[in-house]
C-alpha cells in the first residue's frame, strides 16, 4: 500500500518467504517474490530517499541514498500509470468523457405514447420461462403467457364517468388495494406477439370506455 513504508514491505515480504521456503521448499517461487517486492520497492525510491538491499538469505538493510542517486533513479524511471488520464481529468474538473461536469446534461427523450395515451413507461409485463422438456409439445402450456400489469392513475380519463366504465368492464382484473390493472395474454405461441396483444387489448378497453361515456351522455 501507499502509506507503508518500501523497507517494512520488503522485510515482511522476506520473512514470509524464508518460512515459505523452510517448512515447503518453495525457494524458487520465494526468491521471485522476493525479486518482486525488490523492483516494487525501486520504483517508490524516486520520491523516497531510502534505499534497501536484500541479501541472499532474505535479510535487509536500510542505507541512504545520496542526491546523485535519487536524480539517477528519477530518470530511469519511465512509467505511465495507466489512470493519468483518469486522475487528471478529476483534476481540471471533466467527466470521463473529456467534457467538463458543469455543462447542461442532454434532456431524457419524451417517453412514446400508446394509441390510447397512456406512455410505454408506465408500462410493466410479467413472463415464466420453464426448462425445455424432452417430450413433445417441448414446452408447457405458460411458456408464452403475458401478463400486463398497469396503474390506473396513469391511463388519461377525461372523466371520471369514463373511469368508472372501465372499471366496469375490466372487472375482476382490477385490484383495488393496489390500483392496479392486470391484464393476460396468451393466445398465440409467442410472447412477442402475446405483449402486443395485451397492450391492442388496453387500447380497446380505454377506447371502448370513452365510446360509452360519450353516447351516455348523448
Amino acid at each position: 500500500r501507499r502509506n507503508r513504508k518500501p523497507e517494512i514491505f520488503i522485510m515482511m515480504t522476506s520473512k514470509a518467504c524464508a518460512v515459505l521456503s523452510k517448512n515447503y521448499n518453495l525457494t524458487a517461487i520465494c526468491r521471485q517474490t522476493t525479486k518482486i517486492a525488490q523492483n516494487y520497492q525501486h520504483r517508490l525510491n524516486t520520491n523516497s530517499c531510502v534505499k534497501t538491499t536484500a541479501s541472499k538469505n532474505f535479510h535487509t538493510s536500510t542505507v541512504k541514498c545520496s542526491s546523485a542517486e535519487i536524480d539517477s533513479s528519477r530518470n530511469n524511471n519511465n512509467y505511465v500509470s495507466p489512470f493519468n488520464s483518469f486522475f487528471e481529468n478529476i483534476e481540471q474538473g471533466r467527466t470521463s468523457t473529456g467534457l467538463p461536469h458543469t455543462m447542461e446534461q442532454p434532456t431524457a427523450r419524451a417517453s412514446k405514447l400508446l394509441k390510447c395515451g397512456v406512455p410505454e413507461d408506465v408500462l410493466r409485463f410479467k413472463t415464466v420461462s420453464f426448462g425445455r422438456m424432452f417430450t413433445p409439445p417441448y414446452v408447457k402450456p405458460g411458456e408464452h403467457q403475458i401478463t400486463l400489469k398497469i396503474q390506473v392513475r396513469h391511463i388519461p380519463f377525461e372523466n371520471e364517468k369514463e373511469r368508472k366504465i372501465f372499471l366496469q368492464l375490466v372487472g375482476r382484473r382490477y385490484r383495488a388495494e393496489k390500483d392496479e390493472l392486470r391484464l393476460v395474454s396468451d393466445v398465440f405461441a409467442s410472447r412477442i406477439e402475446n405483449k402486443r396483444h395485451a397492450v391492442s387489448m388496453l387500447d380497446r378497453l380505454v377506447f371502448s370506455s370513452r365510446q360509452l361515456a360519450n353516447e351516455s351522455h348523448e
